[in-house]
C-alpha cells in the first residue's frame, strides 16, 4: 500500500467473497485486494438508520484475484486456539511403530532390480 492511500478508499472492483468473524469482516474483491472492515450491530428497531459505519482497517494487495475467504471459526486470541490440540502429540508418541513385511520385501526386491538393471 502507497503512503499516501487512504484505507478508507472505496472498492475498486465487484466483491466476490465475504466472511464475518465477531467484530470483523473480511472481503475479497476482483481489485486484488483482501480487505478486513470493522462492523457494527445493525439498530435495535426495524427501519431505524445505521448509527455507525465500518471501516477498512487493513487490506492487502495479493498477486492473483482473489475468489474466495475463509474463516475456519478459530480465533487466535482464543485459549484454546493452540492448546486444543495438546494432546495429540500424546497419542501419537505412545503408539507402536509398526512396520509390514511386503513393504520391507517390496524395497528389497527394487534394489535387487536396481541392481541388475545397472550391472
Amino acid at each position: 500500500m502507497h503512503a499516501t492511500e487512504s484505507l478508507e478508499t472505496g472498492l475498486a472492483g465487484a466483491v466476490t467473497s465475504v466472511a464475518t468473524a465477531g467484530a470483523l469482516m473480511a472481503s475479497a474483491a476482483q481489485d486484488r485486494f483482501v480487505r478486513l472492515h470493522s462492523t457494527f450491530s445493525p439498530p435495535a428497531q426495524p427501519g431505524q438508520q445505521q448509527e455507525h459505519k465500518g471501516d477498512v482497517l487493513d487490506k492487502l494487495y495479493v498477486k492473483v484475484t482473489p475468489t474466495v475467504i475463509v474463516w475456519d471459526g478459530v480465533a487466535a486470541d482464543s485459549p484454546n486456539s493452540l492448546g486444543e490440540y495438546e494432546g495429540e502429540d500424546d497419542v501419537w508418541d505412545q503408539m507402536q511403530a509398526v512396520v509390514s513385511d511386503s513393504e520391507d520385501e517390496g524395497k528389497a526386491s527394487r534394489r535387487k532390480e536396481k541392481k541388475s538393471r545397472t550391472s
